[in-house]
């Protein structure tokens, strides 16, 4: 149904590979808001496969 990508100067995404019908509900993820200086910590952890960073 879908698929992450990464994407020129954007980063990653969550792309559709088929129609979805209004109303699907996609995912449920818990999200946990750290604030921005972390993320060099987070780049050298396994966590750096499963986040994303909220754009300004």
């Amino acid at each position: 149904m879908i698929k992450v990508k990464k994407t020129p100067n954007k980063g990653r995404g969550i792309f559709a590979v088929q129609d979805i019908p209004k109303g699907t509900l996609v995912e449920v993820a818990p999200a946990v808001v750290l604030p921005p200086e972390q993320l060099e910590i987070l780049n050298n952890t396994k966590v750096l496969d499963y986040y994303f960073v909220q754009p300004l």
